[in-house]
């Protein structure tokens, strides 16, 4: 998970947009599989909705820890 946690707290909040944008792809998705079938619909619902919450999970984590000290070349 911490691969996934951007560094600095202005990218956190951008990767919160994409990761709710990211979740809305993946019900409208979910939403077509449910209507029309398709398994293929499903595997990108399934996807896109587990990108999502992983991103907003990790830029959570960023949030709480923060931006890195000025002078701090060592990641967290």
């Amino acid at each position: 998970m911490n691969s996934l946690v951007p560094p600095t707290v202005r990218q956190a909040r951008w990767l919160i947009v994409g990761g709710i944008f990211a979740i809305v792809l993946g019900a409208l998705r979910g939403y077509t599989f449910f209507t029309h079938g398709g398994l293929v619909f499903l595997t990108l619902s399934v996807l896109l909705v587990g990108v999502g919450v992983a991103s907003i999970a990790a830029s959570v984590l960023r949030l709480r820890r923060g931006d890195p000290p000025p002078g701090d070349t060592t990641r967290r």
